[in-house]
């Protein structure tokens, strides 16, 4: 199949990666210490000023469940702006992608060159409704995105993906 990855389908990619890693047991740690590091402020100012130090903490907790949201909202908001820009300057992705797979692994052929990965080579998967997501790492991926495939192909990579033992994400 041959695809050009446009400025949307990036963004439905980049979209996807952010659900991803909001609903991912990393973030939820991460997000757990900042609550734990804001009641110890609280705490440690309660304390500090002579006042109630669990009715700062409770201040300093609902401070974050408002943070946490609007930061993460804003990322998600910006997202399409930032990419577009990203797009714009980068006239490697204006150019057509020719991808194929087998049980084996991927191979992608541009203009600019080819190359093929085993799926060993891939640190993960994600699927989602934007399509592929193939991971080298936790910030890296390529996609495959949805509107190129076929009903078919999609379910036939997805088949793939499963049964190469790639770790789903």
């Amino acid at each position: 199949m041959t695809y050009v990855l446009d400025a949307d389908a990036q963004i439905a990619a980049a979209r996807a990666n952010l659900w991803r890693y909001l609903r991912s047991r990393r973030a939820w740690i991460r997000m757990g210490i900042g609550l734990l590091v804001m009641l110890a402020i609280g705490a440690v100012l309660g304390v500090a000023i002579g006042e109630d130090p669990l009715w700062w903490m409770l201040v300093f907790a609902a401070e974050m469940a408002v943070l946490f949201p609007l930061i993460y909202g804003l990322l998600y908001l910006f997202l399409p702006r930032r990419i577009r820009r990203l797009v714009a300057q980068s006239a490697i992705w204006r150019r057509p992608v020719e991808v194929t797979w087998s049980t084996a692994g991927m191979s992608a052929r541009s203009p600019h060159g080819e190359t093929e990965l085993a799926w060993t080579d891939y640190h993960g998967w994600y699927a989602a409704r934007s399509g592929f997501l193939l991971y080298f790492n936790d910030q890296q991926y390529q996609v495959v995105p949805a509107s190129a495939l076929a009903a078919g192909q999609a379910q036939a990579l997805r088949a793939i993906l499963e049964a190469s033992g790639l770790r789903r994400l």
